[in-house]
């Protein structure tokens, strides 16, 4: 039987704001508000593939392009389980002064 345990280490000696954190992302880093606990946003690139099974098979057709945008996800790390979905940013992350990057 394997454990898994996340580690997220705080990088940097100080926060810095979301510009800063914005530019860490695009660099390709990972980042997170100093508050948050199992958790860290990452820039996911822009992908292009051909659909080919499911669950993509069904609502289009084999052979059909489908273009992903780049964006931001949020994943949260919860009993061995690292779930990633969409991030969009509040006011409140826009506005912080509390942004570290992380390593995982």
């Amino acid at each position: 039987m394997r454990i898994f345990i996340l580690f997220l280490f705080a990088t940097s000696c100080h926060a810095f704001n979301f510009g800063d954190a914005l530019d860490t992302l695009l660099a390709g880093g990972k980042v997170a508000r100093a508050g948050w606990v199992d958790q860290f946003v990452y820039r996911l690139p822009g992908t292009s593939l051909s659909v080919s099974r499911p669950p993509l098979l069904g609502p289009f057709e084999v052979g059909q392009h489908i273009h992903q945008l780049p964006r931001f996800e949020v994943c949260t790390a919860v009993a061995r389980l690292l779930t990633c979905g969409p991030y969009v940013p509040t006011a409140d992350d826009v506005l912080a002064n509390d942004w570290v990057d992380v390593v995982w």
